[in-house]
């Protein structure tokens, strides 16, 4: 019989990994909002355009679900960018 202790290990493992990866997202979030503000005060319209633009398909993605398909052509995409 596995060791009870075992699941609740695992699960806490995988919540700590998921608050330690929110805590990233979210001190980068803060830095885009501050970027987006020097834009706006610099009236950089162009990149305002673009970035919202990217920001819009960040937020689809940010939903919560399954989004295994969905993520394999940015992971792609980024594979050919190191390229």
């Amino acid at each position: 019989m596995p060791n009870p202790g075992w699941l609740k290990t695992e699960i806490a493992t995988i919540m700590s990994s998921a608050k330690y990866v929110y805590t990233i997202a979210d001190n980068h979030a803060q830095t885009v909002q501050v970027c987006i503000d020097r834009l706006h005060e610099l009236g950089a319209n162009e990149q305002l355009k673009v970035l919202t633009g990217r920001l819009q398909k960040l937020a689809v993605r940010a939903e919560p679900g399954d989004l295994t398909k969905e993520l394999r052509p940015a992971r792609a995409h980024r594979h050919r960018l190191r390229q």
